[in-house]
């Protein structure tokens, strides 16, 4: 009977052992969970919210250039891409060097096909022919070979004929 009583408190000692372990795991991960919900309620400093500048729009600029520029800041804007102060007044400066039709013309294009940036096409200003590429370089040097070498011909001819002359 002795030995009965003696088993019965081991075993009610372990389940006591058993339980207390229990109660101390579930306090940790209590704790642990108020410490991550603190930290997650707690305000983290955000990153000021950038904004892109006014434009300051010089005196006479063309109304329908100045809604184009409004229309592609705010298309910047929706793609969360920012002029600096400087790069708008660039930005305003170009646009003033080339016809009002190309500039417009080109920041339609870029929106459309949803570019980052735009490139004005100038009708005022041809690029060199046969110079924009390496094709066309390549065509570029052929068609001064062969000018060369009809050159070359006429001057091999007109020696001819003063050598018949003479």
């Amino acid at each position: 009977m002795r030995t009965g009583l003696v088993n019965n408190n081991i075993i009610n000692n372990n389940k006591l052992l058993l339980e207390e372990e229990i109660i101390k795991e579930e306090k940790k991960e209590k704790q642990a969970k108020e410490k991550n919900e603190e930290k997650q309620q707690e305000e983290k400093p955000r990153r000021k919210r950038r904004e892109q500048p006014v434009p300051d729009f010089p005196e006479g600029y063309d109304e329908e250039l100045k809604m184009a520029v409004l229309e592609w800041l705010e298309y910047k804007i929706e793609r969360k891409e920012f002029y600096t102060e400087i790069g708008l007044k660039t930005l305003i400066k170009k646009t003033l060097k080339y016809q009002k039709n190309d500039v417009i013309q080109a920041m339609e294009t870029a929106i459309s096909n949803h570019s980052q940036g735009f490139y004005i096409k100038s009708s005022t200003y041809t690029h060199p022919p046969n110079q924009k590429s390496v094709v066309g370089k390549m065509e570029h040097n052929y068609n001064a070979e062969r000018e060369a070498q009809e050159i070359l011909k006429r001057i091999q001819e007109a020696e001819r004929l003063q050598t018949w002359d003479n």
